[in-house]
């Protein structure tokens, strides 16, 4: 008959039953809500990477220093305004290859704490990069978290409860 289609539920691929059981709900729903939670924590932490790398250069000394050997991975020596030789460690997450032992780097050093250096190179792509994570993690949540709300609350209804 003409008209007469009915709507079919969400069913799995194999035909074992739905495919978004109330226990797949409840999972979906939680596990949306932990990855906003996470969301939110890598956009926190992206801020704060950000504001520190942007008061380091806006408020450090620039000087060039040199890639050195260390026993945990690759440091950058260099002398400070007053003289004194310091041994920084490499900044993670540059967003540039790492510098080879001998390589001439300029960074920018906070003269308050000497070891907290940042590479005197854009970061933009790094931070793009770290945004995008942060982004994903929280419309991925949302999605999560909105489907299993749904397929719970259709539930509730279906059972008049």
């Amino acid at each position: 008959m003409a008209g007469s289609h009915r709507r079919q539920p969400l069913t799995h691929p194999y035909g074992r039953g739905q495919f978004l059981t109330a226990k797949r709900a409840k999972w979906f729903a939680w596990s949306g809500a932990i990855f906003i939670v996470a969301g939110i924590a890598a956009a926190v932490f992206v801020v704060s990477l950000q504001a520190r790398d942007a008061d380091v250069r806006a408020h450090g000394r620039p000087v060039v220093a040199t890639a050195i050997s260390r026993g945990d991975g690759i440091g950058l020596a260099f002398h400070t305004d007053a003289g004194k030789r310091v041994i920084a460690p490499e900044p993670r997450k540059s967003g540039i290859g790492d510098p080879s032992i001998g390589d001439r780097v300029r960074i920018r050093y906070d003269p308050r704490h000497p070891t907290d250096v940042v590479l005197d190179v854009d970061s933009t792509a790094r931070d793009i990069t770290l945004w995008i994570v942060a982004l994903k993690l929280l419309l991925g949540g949302a999605v999560l978290l909105v489907a299993g709300l749904w397929r719970l609350r259709r539930a509730r209804h279906a059972t008049g409860g």
